[in-house]
């Protein structure tokens, strides 16, 4: 199976809670995933469906946003994603 989750860009699941469960409704496992995102609904749809939630600070998103949404833990450029706990 792929690793990766194809979802349809028909309008459908454009909450981000919905979307994620939907996607690890597809996976057979989904242990140790993590929500790579960078607005406060990522974080949230992340954190709803018991995924670790990181935020990205080169994105939309502030970074007193993606702290008062729950981030795990922020990133400020895409090198410092591999080193993150």
């Amino acid at each position: 199976m792929s690793k990766y989750v194809y979802i349809d860009r028909d309008g459908t699941r454009t909450d981000k809670t919905e979307l994620l469960r939907y996607a690890q409704d597809r996976r057979s496992a989904t242990r140790g995933s993590v929500m790579i995102g960078d607005r406060h609904h990522d974080i949230a749809g992340a954190l709803n469906n018991g995924i670790r939630a990181i935020g990205v600070t080169w994105g939309y998103g502030t970074v007193d946003e993606l702290r008062g949404a729950g981030a795990d833990c922020l990133a400020a450029a895409p090198a410092e994603l591999p080193g993150l706990p």
